[in-house]
């Protein structure tokens, strides 16, 4: 009925609404060259994950990648320099803790040593906007384009923004 961040009573956009079996989602996911991902658990339960890989060639389960590549590119953007920020989840009990902060900033230092230029994201979720935003010095996002199936936005930010001090600091603090 209402957005789990920001209570608006907007009318939310089902991500995946063509999958059932979200474990082949993420098979489809780790399979991918270059995945990059952290879970964070309570004890041995895992309450949090971000993960993320270079944009591929083929089309995924979640994302029409060779659309996406050709927008990307009409944008003057090589997708080979672009590291894709996938998913990132807290479950409902430990949101609002920071926890989305510190295991994005975990995925996306992986990407920094990884030597990409930029790091994308199609989130209608303000919340892991401001915290990509945050990671990457309190620089605003570029929007690029609307997803040409879900019709969320994707944004980018620049590897060069990267925080490594705020990213160690929230390791840190956790």
């Amino acid at each position: 009925d209402k957005c789990r961040c920001c209570n608006s009573k907007l009318e939310l956009i089902s991500y995946y609404p063509d999958i059932i079996d979200q474990r082949k989602l993420i098979e489809e996911a780790t399979a991918l060259a270059g995945f990059a991902g952290a879970m964070l658990l309570n004890r041995d339960e895992p309450i949090g994950f971000s993960w993320g890989y270079p944009i591929p060639e083929e089309r995924t389960q979640s994302v029409n990648f060779p659309v996406i590549r050709a927008m990307l590119k009409e944008r003057g953007v090589n997708p080979n320099e672009v590291f894709y920020g996938a998913e990132t989840g807290i479950i409902a009990e430990y949101q609002r803790q920071g926890l989305g902060s510190i295991i994005a900033s975990i995925r996306c230092s992986e990407a920094q040593k990884r030597n990409y230029r930029f790091f994308a994201n199609r989130t209608i979720n303000p919340q892991m906007k401001a915290i990509n935003n945050n990671i990457f010095s309190n620089t605003e996002a570029t929007e690029l384009f609307e997803d040409p199936e879900t019709k969320s936005p994707w944004f980018m930010w620049q590897f060069k923004d990267f925080n490594q001090e705020y990213a160690k600091k929230k390791l840190e603090d956790f």
